[in-house]
């Protein structure tokens, strides 16, 4: 491979950090699949980093599209879409807009992970290839798992090793068992997993073996070099320490060990690194204990011990085919590595941390590694290299303080929590767990887009509590949150999940997504959402394509939902089967019921008798109501009375909040502008608008209408002005909701409810005849300088439905400069100044400005390497016109001033002329499938462009990208300069060169005015606000 391969890695933890720091000094670029702040990418810059899951496909393909190789930093990956991308390729998008499928090489092989992930089958092809294992035996999972493991403890006696056959690592995943009485507590456990049983293997000691595998384009093994073998300690199913060489153990014990590592790692596929962990067991025999097909902890030593080919070096030179040496000598006679694992507390590891800096001695080395993770118990954080030029004996006794200190973190570490690591068989997620739920075996899975779909969701639940079928509520949005989404989904079936409700309004994508993620059933519940009134939720889930079955449930009927994910359960599960049964009878019994009543008497006494029901129902709200807010009463009362009340109120009411009226410790001037009775309308640098609301409640105040008495009511006494953040799209309900929330109830005829809130606005006076022509704009006119503007005589003002969304309100509110809202209750309204064109823009021309200073540094070097480009292609027009006439003058030459004459000329031109139209049309069907002049000559151009733009590190979809976004930043300014009736003064922002690059480029992609049906930039998109809406739109 070049010397410039890039290499996509999957997992950016501490041995991909270790594996950059490798690549650093080699000047091999790794492009990082992970979270932001995974510690890879914190030492690692790369423009090709990608940010989500490494076990999501999407994320692997976009990865691999920008690699020329695939490895893994953790053997979990989704081995599907890498075995479709080694064999089949990924889609590569070209400058052009043009899509290429290139292969991409995974190392180590898909086949590797794929066997190494089942633990069991990895152990079963190792003993058929005649590799030395402990015996196992398969085990059940669900109800025949007890009889089962029964049956490995008649086999094997005990004690005998539980293991799960997937997602198991450092000790997680297995379980010891060492009596009858550890059956009951494995089956809790590990109900829900496969399992397997092994035989206990009495060891001596823990050996481990890294050995480098490199092969051919064919797959055949070329070279298998062992590093020397290493002692592990493992202390609570964790590597706490490695020694090398190991201690108390004979060379040919050692050598014994790397034999057995290189037969294991021989029968694999695809190079790399690759640690054989080992039992010496008491009888003299190497058993193979578990393989991990990467860089490993025990293997960390080798940064400093074989520091010309560490196990992260050799990874890399293995991967690209690089020379390796003949043997792995270390440089130093004995080395030891010390976990630093999380204490009981954030900082326990600190101590430790500290020693490892202050230690040094003569032939002696102490290097500190530290991951940048966040400590938790257990959790590998750094580790502590110690090298020596003398024996391991010596090395560990000079080892011993931190030996020590690390001992001292544990024992904390077990007195603070006893829980045993299990393995994870989902990302851990907030989820929401109520009557019915069994935590340890939910069988149906509820997630919904927002928690705005919960009430709908509320419904079903009920119903999976009257079943008892034990359920799982989780908050997961395909756009929001499309990583977690797809994660939640992969993982459900591997959890015992059965069947999946989704809920979700707006584009509701989510049921879809979630259906393509699992092979599990999945239910859709369209939410009615503030627009279209569910129908779009219902169409975008039922019309699904072919392949994706999505089961659609009616808008907002969760009911149906969770009784068609019981009958999905009563297809296997017989418990399941009756009870949907009896509820079958029970529900044709109410109708039978009630045709027989309406047979007995007439049809109005029928309906009388629904009306009464009807009425009685209400009676025992109100009469249940009128309960629960006299014993508040009293309860509220009481506490009074026991001094306990100022408590009681911070509690039940969020404006009693401790601190809720003093103002807060700030150097930011008030947004109020000092007038406590006036709010301010700000905009932020996103598109969401900040409201400055006044609070003029006292901190104590019970209701709205039922003022605090006393004298004292200055400032201090006052709730501190509220900040609302809101989405110019969102309806002014939603507002209120907000408001309302934060706000004294109201008190009426003895009960208490949310007081309405009134949304006014100055009302438009103007005849349409004194009106300018706004036909590019669907406000009213007015000046358009919000609180800016001058005074004058005051408006009527008229109330604005709840339904209008904020930001159209916003506008039309601006020709008053202010906005008023009224709080039913309270005797004043609430006035809010509007922001004026400049405030509306102001972070959006900042950041034009911005795009603009770089668009001028990129143009020079784009404005001479495009005339470069064009004079070439004009030289090679003017030579091939030379070269033209050349022939020509050859064809009169010979054919009037020669004996040849035409007898020559004639068939060589009839051949000339044949070649011409031959290589044309090859042209037209291979290139340009545009035979002419212009389409050749912009293809000579286009490519000795991109040749001097890649010479003088010029991006040009970084070019295009910002372009793009400038011109779209225009666009939106401009809208709202037109809605504000204001004159936008462009060259202030761009500068007049800016501004004619941004007009030309428009031009170029198609922005001209001949075609009127396409939107400003003549991109065909339509308006561009309409489009900013379309794709915002959140789903519930």
């Amino acid at each position: 491979m070049s010397p410039r391969t890039t290499i996509g890695l999957l997992g950016g933890g501490q041995l991909g950090m270790m594996l950059c720091e490798s690549a650093s000094p080699l000047n091999v670029p790794i492009a990082v699949l992970d979270a932001e702040d995974a510690p890879a990418k914190q030492i690692n810059s790369n423009k090709h980093h990608v940010t989500g899951s490494f076990k999501d496909p999407v994320k692997i393909r976009e990865l691999a599209a920008n690699c020329d190789v695939l490895t893994v930093e953790v053997e979990h990956i989704d081995t599907q879409v890498l075995e479709e991308i080694a064999t089949h390729g990924v889609q590569v998008s070209a400058a052009d807009g043009s899509t290429t499928t290139k292969k991409v090489t995974v190392h180590p092989s898909w086949k590797t992970l794929r066997l190494i992930q089942n633990k069991y089958e990895q152990k079963e092809y190792l003993g058929k290839e005649g590799i030395p294992i402990a015996e196992q035996l398969a085990l059940e999972s669900g109800d025949g798992m007890l009889a089962s493991m029964k049956e490995a403890s008649a086999k094997f006696g005990f004690p005998w090793m539980l293991k799960s056959r997937k997602d198991s690592y450092d000790g997680r995943g297995n379980l010891k068992i060492s009596s009858e009485a550890d059956l009951e507590h494995a089956v809790t456990e590990f109900g829900s997993l496969s399992c397997y049983a092994e035989k206990w293997v009495p060891f001596e000691i823990e050996l481990s073996v890294i050995v480098i595998r490199t092969e051919d384009d064919e797959g055949n093994t070329k070279r298998l070099i062992p590093y020397p073998a290493v002692e592990t300690i493992h202390e609570d199913n964790v590597c706490s320490r490695v020694f090398m060489p190991p201690r108390n153990v004979a060379d040919d014990v050692s050598k014994q060990a790397q034999k057995v590592a290189c037969s294991v790692v021989e029968k694999l596929w695809g190079r790399g690194v690759f640690a054989v962990e080992l039992f010496f067991t008491k009888d003299g025999k190497v058993v193979v204990n578990e393989i991990a097909p990467r860089p490993h902890n025990s293997g960390h030593h080798s940064i400093e011990a074989v520091p010309y080919m560490s196990q992260y070096k050799a990874q890399l030179t293995a991967i690209l085919d690089g020379p390796l040496p003949e043997e792995l000598q270390p440089h130093v006679s004995s080395s030891i590595m010390i976990n630093i694992l999380g204490g009981a507390s954030a900082d326990s590891h600190d101590r430790l941390v500290k020693k490892a800096k202050s230690m040094y001695a003569k032939n002696m080395a102490v290097y500190l590694h530290l991951y940048g993770k966040e400590s938790k118990p257990s959790r590998k954080i750094g580790h502590i290299t110690l090298t020596s030029l003398g024996t391991i004996a010596e090395l560990e006794e000079f080892a011993q303080p931190l030996i020590k200190i690390a001992e001292e973190i544990r024992q904390e570490r077990l007195q603070a929590s006893s829980k045993a690591l299990r393995p994870q068989q989902a990302p851990a997620t907030t989820t929401s767990k109520g009557k019915g739920m069994n935590k340890d075996k939910p069988l149906v899975l509820v997630t919904m887009g927002s928690d705005s779909d919960l009430p709908v969701a509320k419904a079903g639940i009920d119903i999976l509590n009257e079943f008892g079928v034990p359920w799982e509520v989780d908050i997961t949005s395909a756009h929001r949150t499309p990583v977690k989404m797809g994660q939640v989904a992969t993982d459900a079936a591997d959890r015992g999940i059965k069947a999946i409700i989704c809920l979700a309004g707006g584009a509701a994508h989510l049921a879809g997504m979630m259906a393509a993620y699992t092979p599990l059933p999945v239910i859709a519940v369209p939410v009615k959402a503030t627009h279209l009134d569910g129908m779009d939720s219902l169409l975008s889930m039922v019309q699904m394509p072919r392949g994706v079955p999505t089961a659609t449930v009616a808008i907002n009927n969760s009911t149906n939902a969770a009784l068609l994910a019981i009958r999905i359960l009563g297809a296997f599960m017989p418990e399941y089967l009756e009870k949907m049964k009896t509820y079958q009878l029970d529900m044709e019994k109410q109708v039978l019921d009630k045709a027989t009543l309406l047979r007995e008497i007439d049809v109005e006494a029928y309906l009388a008798k629904m009306v009464g029901d009807t009425l009685t129902a209400t009676a025992v709200d109100y009469e249940k109501e009128d309960d629960l807010t006299e014993k508040a009463r009293q309860r509220k009362q009481r506490q009074v009375t026991s001094g306990k009340s100022a408590q009681t109120l911070e509690n039940d009411r969020p404006w009693h909040r401790e601190g809720s009226h003093s103002q807060p410790k700030s150097t930011s001037p008030d947004p109020t502008g000092g007038d406590v009775t006036k709010g301010r309308l700000l905009t932020t640098p996103t598109r969401l608008l900040k409201l400055i609301l006044p609070m003029p409640f006292h901190p104590k105040q019970e209701h709205i209408n039922e003022p605090v008495e006393g004298e004292n009511k200055g400032q201090e006494d006052t709730v501190q002005p509220l900040a609302i953040l809101v989405h110019p799209q969102q309806p002014l309900s939603y507002l209120e909701r907000l408001i309302q929330s934060e706000i004294p109830p109201l008190r009426y005829n003895g009960r208490e409810k949310l007081p309405d809130i009134v949304f006014r606005a100055e009302a438009d006076q103007e005849e349409s005849h004194q009106r300018k022509d706004r036909s590019d704009s669907n406000v009213a006119s007015y000046s358009g300088l919000g609180h800016e503007g001058p005074n004058k005589k005051e408006a009527p003002w008229v109330r604005w439905s709840g339904s209008t969304e904020v930001g159209d309100f916003i506008r039309d509110a601006a020709r008053g400069r202010e906005f008023a809202i009224v709080i039913e209750g309270y005797k004043k309204e609430l006035r809010v100044a509007v922001p004026s064109f400049k405030d509306r823009t102001y972070y959006m021309r900042m950041q034009l400005r911005r795009m603009s200073r770089e668009i001028d540094g990129m143009v020079k070097i784009k404005s001479e390497c495009d005339k470069i480009a064009n004079k070439g292609a004009h030289r090679l027009a003017q030579g091939g016109f030379a070269a033209l006439a050349g022939w020509w003058g050859i064809v009169y030459y010979i054919t009037f001033h020669t004996e040849m004459g035409w007898d020559l000329v004639e068939p060589v031109t009839y051949l000339a002329g044949l070649t011409t139209i031959m290589a044309g049309y090859l042209w037209f069907l291979f290139i340009s499938r545009d035979l002419s002049y212009k389409a050749a000559l912009k293809i000579t151009v286009s490519k000795r462009q991109q040749a001097l733009y890649q010479e003088r590190s010029f991006d040009s979809a970084k070019w295009e990208h910002r372009v793009h976004e400038a011109n779209a930043l225009r666009r939106e300014i401009r809208m709202v300069a037109t809605e504000y009736d204001a004159d936008w003064d462009e060259m202030k922002d761009l500068g007049e060169e800016v501004k004619q690059v941004l007009e030309d480029e428009k031009k170029k992609n198609g922005g001209g005015n001949g075609d009127k049906s396409k939107g400003e930039d003549g991109d065909g998109d339509g308006d561009g606000e309409d489009r900013e809406r379309s794709s915002s739109r959140d789903e519930k």
